[in-house]
């Protein structure tokens, strides 16, 4: 078996310079935003990756044992704000073309 077979390399995905939150409600910007988030997963430390902090805000919404305040500390252009905007358009938008491109980039770590 080839690498290219197990791995597909995300062909809109870029590292955003200076998103922030003003950029949520850009309509111009949100599908590229969305569509360019990289995410990413470690077993071994999963609530330090991105898919790891989205199932972490999935549970919280489906049980109220879970905590449901999340908060993400890094510095300046890491991505949280990147992360922040793909996620929210993803909460708001459920049936639309960011909410699939942000659910393609999500499926392939499952």
């Amino acid at each position: 078996m080839l690498l290219n077979q197990l791995v597909e390399i995300n062909q809109k995905g870029s590292i955003a310079s200076s998103v922030n939150f003003g950029m949520l409600d850009d309509l111009k910007k949100n599908l590229p935003l969305c569509e360019s988030f990289i995410f990413n997963y470690d077993s071994t430390k999963p609530e330090l990756s991105t898919v790891g902090i989205l199932d972490a805000v999935r549970r919280s919404y489906h049980s109220p044992n879970q905590p449901n305040i999340h908060l993400m500390i890094q510095q300046y252009g890491k991505g949280k704000s990147h992360f922040a905007i793909a996620i929210a358009k993803q909460l708001n938008f459920i049936n639309t073309t960011t909410a699939r491109s942000l659910l393609s980039s999500i499926s392939n770590y499952q």
